[in-house]
């Protein structure tokens, strides 16, 4: 894959987060494990918040040894699209 790409983008998770009581009946598996399997250097960026007001995040996969790459992708995702650190529901 990396042959003709430089970087994989994929959601960090492919649902809403669970609450702090834990998933319940929700499952939400992570899109990170495979990527700690195999040891590619990846990266989540936030990148803003769903209609409920909950983090979104971009996750970023390179070639091994290339950490440098994901850190220049997320430089340049928050400076081209800067969000603000919280969304229209912040903690309070």
């Amino acid at each position: 894959m990396f042959e003709t790409a430089d970087l994989l983008l994929t959601p960090t998770t492919p649902g809403p987060p669970h609450g702090h009581d834990g998933p319940g009946s929700r499952i939400n598996t992570a899109l990170t494990w495979a990527f700690n399997l195999s040891g590619h250097p990846a990266i989540s960026i936030p990148a803003g918040f769903d209609s409920c007001g909950l983090p979104v995040g971009l996750q970023a996969v390179a070639r091994h040894g290339r950490e440098a790459d994901l850190v220049a992708a997320a430089r340049a995702v928050l400076q081209t699209h800067p969000i603000e650190c919280f969304g229209p529901n912040p903690p309070r």
